[in-house]
């Protein structure tokens, strides 16, 4: 599958992913949101309802208050009134049958028998009242009023001032009355012991209350026609039940959960109101009822889910439609984006392959590398894909000229080697032999060198002088390779021609240090031992210029040093005056020297080899001959650097009093050792 293929389902499937979960979310958030606003829609419409009604029953019931206070109002001065025209008659007439006509014309004339409304006035005794109540009005003594008091109470309690009885009859609504009753004493009351009169006031209640009941059945035709006017989906049906469960008001025919109504009434009762969704044969509807407190009405709302969600499909199908026409002008513009784009990148995987191809190690390969940018890439791009051509282009003529530049270096590199590998040869002519000189009695040699590098400034060097003695050198030049070669060969040669001519160590030691410090540009130096050793005797005569102490090991691991210097270094300052020591070895004594690249070896912690550990290593291995002596130390070395390379070059000389008998072991662990 190409990159173009993959990077354009890729974006495919992101736009693809992006589309479907906005369509999901969309779906599931315009549902919720459907049926939240629905739900909102029934219960501000029952609201909007309860609030009628409950302001229509506090609006009847003002106004019927207001009636009341104006009746009180009225019967309180007609009976005022007909109680002054009466005391007036009866001061001015005495009594007579003219002032019981006055009276009762009086008394006729408060009262309109065409007016239903108007109240009716009655003059009457206390004692009357008890015993037969007021029978033109239906009243027994025995009727109670609204307060549960009977009339007979009321009279027996009675104060000059009067007081209000509302009272039925007969039980009846349209029987309601509305009474005053006002004690009537009269000062020939009083003197002639007359019984004590009552003056009454009654007026019948229902006709009052005819407008207020107006209002209120005004009110509710409101509700009514706010149901009735109510806008709501299709199938969705509202109705108003009364506490019997008579409708009152409704709309819409269709009405799939009266089945149910009665569960939902009683949930409404105990929580004012309750919504829920309700399963029924016809589908699921929504469904919402409200407890109208007041009246002890219910009001009823439902409707289809499947028409509730009506429009969120719609509107799905919409985005769907708009998500799939984007996918695909999506996918056209990313193809044709990509196929622009990525054009190049062939191009530049072309020139990739091909690179791969060329003989870079000749100047026809490296031709063709400079020319093979020039094929079709978009170098003029200001895009990344121009960056990367460009790059690429770079690259190349880059990679040419190092690969040409790399080509001289090996040219030279493999030109120095060989140098080297001659220099080393040749330095490597110069010292003696490390394979062991013939042993002879008294006498046994060794020698050991592994450089730090190609070529070293480690020197050693022995060989016979006149009278059976031995002429023994060692020597460690300052720096490393080629110089530092240069200044051993250089000191060697001085080395053999002073010691062969002068027969003195301290007499030769001045002589090389004269000669090296007069040409010596470089201002370089060498330490160096120079001893003269006499096989027969064991006497040792020496002169050490700044050389690492020899070290002198007996038969039974007793250590020893030859701590005297004669000398600063050798080479670095004229007219130097060396001083001659002399030492005698004792029978199976060794003399071990060595250049300071032994006990500076270094492990990888950092850690210096040391001439503690050399001097306990050497304890370890008594009786052996100088050869496997220093095989047995170098090992010893190898196995505390480890896997760390040498950082300097490590050169012994081992020089052993051996009689002629003496057998001599080699090394126990490795007699071929070879650890260079």
């Amino acid at each position: 599958m190409t990159l173009q293929t993959k990077l354009s389902l890729s974006i495919s499937c992101a736009i693809a992913l992006s589309v479907l979960f906005t369509v999901f979310l969309t779906w599931k958030r315009v549902n919720t949101l459907s049926i939240h606003t629905e739900t909102s829609d029934f219960s501000s419409a029952a609201k909007t309802l309860e609030h009628i009604l409950e302001s229509s029953f506090f609006d009847y019931l003002i106004h019927k208050a207001q009636i009341v206070i104006e009746t009180k109002k009225k019967i309180q001065r007609i009976t005022m009134n007909t109680w002054r025209d009466i005391q007036s008659v009866e001061r001015i007439y005495p009594p007579s049958e003219k002032r019981d006509e006055l009276i009762t014309s009086i008394i006729r004339d408060g009262y309109d028998h065409t007016d239903k409304t108007s109240a009716r006035i009655f003059l009457t005794d206390e004692q009357t009242v008890l015993e037969k109540g007021i029978p033109d009005l239906q009243i027994s003594p025995d009727t109670k009023n609204s307060k549960n008091e009977t009339i007979t109470s009321i009279i027996k309690s009675l104060k000059p001032n009067g007081k209000f009885f509302l009272i039925a009859a007969s039980g009846e609504h349209d029987s309601y009355k509305f009474l005053y009753i006002l004690p009537f004493t009269t000062q020939s009351n009083q003197i002639n012991k007359e019984p004590k009169r009552l003056l009454i006031c009654a007026q019948r209640l229902v006709t009052l209350f005819d407008s207020a009941n107006q209002l209120l059945e005004d009110h509710f035709k409101q509700a009514r026609q706010t149901i009735s006017n109510s806008l709501f989906f299709e199938k969705s049906h509202l109705v108003l039940y009364d506490n019997s469960d008579t409708p009152l008001a409704h709309q819409g025919e269709y009405n799939p959960i009266q089945n149910v109504f009665q569960e939902l009434k009683i949930q409404a009762r105990a929580q004012n109101s309750v919504t829920k969704i309700i399963d029924t044969e016809q589908g699921e509807f929504l469904c919402h009822c409200s407890w109208i407190r007041a009246f002890d009405w219910y009001f009823l709302a439902a409707a289809p889910l499947e028409i509730l969600k009506k429009p969120s499909k719609e509107l799905i199908s919409t985005i769907t439609f708009a998500g799939l026409s984007i996918l695909i002008m999506a996918i056209i513009t990313t193809a044709s984006i990509l196929t622009r784009a990525l054009q190049p990148l062939q191009y530049l995987s072309h020139c990739a392959r091909k690179l791969a191809s060329l003989d870079l190690s000749s100047q026809s390969g490296l031709a063709q590398m400079d020319a093979l940018p020039k094929e079709k890439l978009p170098l003029n791009r200001n895009d990344e894909v121009g960056d990367l051509s460009k790059a690429f282009a770079t690259m190349s003529h880059e990679l040419a000229n190092n690969i040409r530049s790399t080509m001289q270096v090996m040219t030279k590199q493999k030109r120095v080697e060989g140098e080297l590998a001659a220099a080393r040869d040749i330095q490597v002519g110069i010292l003696p032999s490390s394979e062991p000189i013939p042993s002879e009695p008294g006498f046994s040699i060794a020698a050991f060198l592994e450089p730090a590098r190609e070529v070293g400034g480690d020197l050693y060097d022995c060989f016979p002088l006149a009278q059976g003695t031995k002429a023994i050198v060692m020597g460690d030049v300052s720096g490393k390779g080629i110089p530092a070669s240069l200044f051993m060969t250089m000191s060697v040669t001085l080395i053999r021609y002073a010691l062969r001519s002068e027969h003195s160590p301290e007499l030769a030691m001045n002589q090389v240090n004269a000669l090296l410090e007069e040409h010596n540009p470089g201002s370089m130096f060498v330490t160096l031992f120079m001893g003269i050793y006499t096989p027969s005797t064991g006497e040792l005569i020496y002169a050490n210029g700044g050389h690492c102490l020899p070290i002198i090991m007996g038969a039974d691991g007793a250590i020893r040093k030859l701590t005297n210097l004669s000398g600063p270094i050798v080479g670095a300052m004229p007219s130097l005056n060396y001083q001659l020591y002399k030492d005698v070895l004792a029978p199976g004594e060794l003399c071990f020297l060595y250049t300071d690249g032994l006990t500076e070896a270094m492990n990888d912690r950092k850690e210096l080899y040391g001439e503690e550990r050399l001097i306990a290593c050497m304890a370890k291995h008594t009786g052996l001959s100088p050869k496997a002596f220093q095989e047995a130390i170098f090992e010893d070395i190898c196995a505390f650097r480890g896997n760390e390379p040498p950082s300097d070059d490590i050169t012994m000389l081992t020089v052993a009093r051996i009689p002629w008998q003496q057998n001599l072991r080699t090394h126990p662990k490795n007699p071929n050792l070879n650890c260079s």
